[in-house]
């Protein structure tokens, strides 16, 4: 009966430390919380990005060089049409005559309509030995006017104006001769200004003008340097033919 009784109080006291075990909350085990500890990210502990501008994007202008000068007529550039050191001798066609350095726009040659190729040539300034202006027509053109409003029938108004065309004969340095129609300008530098000249293919004068009074340039010679005395140039018949035994290789 003892052992028994033994063996009933060891059934008891184990069912009751069971239930007691069961109600405790276990630890959690080292490798759990090694685990849990590798899987965490830290906080970011830089600012969020802002978000995307949507105004266009601007480049600032590159500063502007102070030594720049800026572009003059007389300027050397490093090509085959430098206009540098040249000299003109200008004779207008009331023959009023002015001489000085002379330019033309820098990196453009004189471009000659030429009638026995029917072509444009383009002339660097300082191939040209002389151009020499001749008169195709003028005369005194009749201003015109409409009679009525929207009406096409016109009648004169008792008043004129000048007008004529010209024609160029430009001779080379090499001697080669060329005519035809000439609308360039020519940069003459006189007591330290410059002057503009106009090689005109056609003109028009104002109403009253009489056609003396419209000037056009008869004539200019070109030379290297200052020379000391005017170079003497032939005119040039415009009816006359090029050479044929001169070469144009030096215009194109």
């Amino acid at each position: 009966m003892k052992r028994l009784t033994v063996i009933f109080c060891l059934v008891c006291l184990s069912l009751l430390s069971t239930s007691a075990a069961g109600q405790t909350t276990q630890p959690a085990s080292d490798e759990t919380m090694n685990w849990l500890l590798s899987e965490a990210q830290p906080l970011p502990t830089t600012q969020p990005m802002a978000p995307a501008s949507t105004e266009p994007a601007t480049t600032a202008p590159s500063p502007v060089d102070p030594n720049i000068e800026a572009i003059s007529p007389f300027t050397s550039a490093p090509t085959d049409n430098s206009t540098v050191s040249l000299w003109a001798y200008i004779t207008f066609s009331n023959d009023t005559q002015i001489s000085g350095p002379v330019s033309t726009t820098e990196g453009k040659p004189i471009r000659l309509w030429d009638d026995s190729r029917q072509e444009y040539r383009d002339i660097p300034l300082n191939m040209i030995q002389s151009m020499q202006a001749f008169v195709l027509w003028q005369r005194d053109q009749a201003q015109w006017k409409f009679t009525d409003s929207g009406d096409d029938a016109k009648e004169t108004t008792g008043q004129t104006y000048p007008a004529r065309e010209l024609i160029y004969a430009v001779t080379l340095i090499n001697g080669q001769s060329l005519r035809g129609g000439i609308v360039a300008p020519l940069y003459l530098q006189i007591d330290g200004r410059t002057r503009t000249l106009v090689l005109n293919k056609r003109q028009k004068g104002e109403i009253g003008q009489t056609l003396d009074e419209l000037i056009y340039l008869k004539q200019v010679l070109i030379t290297h340097g200052n020379p000391t005395t005017q170079p003497a140039a032939k005119p040039t018949d415009p009816d006359e033919s090029d050479q044929p035994n001169k070469s144009d290789a030096a215009i194109n």
